[in-house]
């Protein structure tokens, strides 16, 4: 089941509310004060926010071919290290 951001229109407070599709969709009904909002989204790339990297096995046997092929010699990874390291 999705959570929901629900906004009460006259005095602007937000509530966080879990409940199914039809559940919501009785609940407006029964409640025209209020009407579902979104928050503000934070969404990020672990691997490019440098919190996990990729396997190691992964970077020699997937990315290194690629990059060789495409590049013809190696590039500077995102984690700043050479690509021929790997």
């Amino acid at each position: 089941m999705p959570t929901y951001d629900i906004l009460h229109k006259p005095t602007g407070e937000v509530t966080e509310r879990f409940m199914t599709i039809a559940a919501l969709e009785k609940f407006l009904a029964d409640n025209p004060d209020y009407e579902v909002t979104f928050r503000q989204m934070q969404v990020g790339d672990p691997v490019a926010l440098g919190i996990k990297q990729p396997p190691s096995d992964f970077i020699k046997h997937v990315l290194h071919p690629i990059e060789k092929r495409l590049f013809g010699k190696p590039r500077e990874s995102r984690y700043r290290t050479p690509s021929s390291e790997y």
